[in-house]
């Protein structure tokens, strides 16, 4: 669902993907993926295993983050060194820069 709701929820304003890909399987043009994510225009962070076996990284991942319509320098994809599940610790850290970085730093 992440490369459908922000494509039509302009109320998103930044997107952050935690395991994102595209997915393998055919489904109907009205819900691929594929048909919607270059209408993303949104500043995207995409967080990913390297050896994701549901999202693998050069057929799954790699086109999804490209097909992003957001400009080149608000589009980050990381990639880690692990399988499917990616650290929390890493996600968080991830996440929480992009996010300050967007949406302003909040004072504790």
């Amino acid at each position: 669902m992440g490369a459908l709701l922000p494509a039509l929820e302009e109320r998103i304003k930044v997107v952050i993907l935690d395991s994102g890909g595209l997915y393998s399987e055919k489904t109907f043009p009205e819900v691929d993926q594929i048909n919607f994510a270059s209408r993303i225009r949104v500043p995207v962070l995409m967080v990913n295993a390297h050896y994701d076996h549901f999202f693998p990284l050069e057929t799954s991942q790699n086109p999804l983050f490209r097909l992003f319509g957001a400009a080149d320098n608000d589009k980050r994809h990381v990639v880690v060194d692990s399988w499917h599940a990616v650290s929390i610790f890493v996600m968080v850290k991830e996440a929480l820069a992009w996010l300050d970085r967007y949406s302003g730093v909040v004072a504790l």
